[in-house]
């Protein structure tokens, strides 16, 4: 079960912390802007 805890803007910098430490499958709702850099993400974290 993964619970939605936050709506994040991605930067350059987020984007490499987040998929970094994160597996991929937690992010949800990718978006990407007209360049094909991601902008912004739905992030899921596994519920305890």
């Amino acid at each position: 079960m993964y619970k939605t805890v936050y709506k994040i803007t991605l930067t350059k910098a987020s984007y490499y912390y987040i998929f970094a430490s994160m597996e991929l499958k937690y992010a949800k709702n990718l978006k990407k802007d007209s360049k094909g850099n991601y902008k912004s993400a739905d992030i899921y974290l596994r519920a305890n």
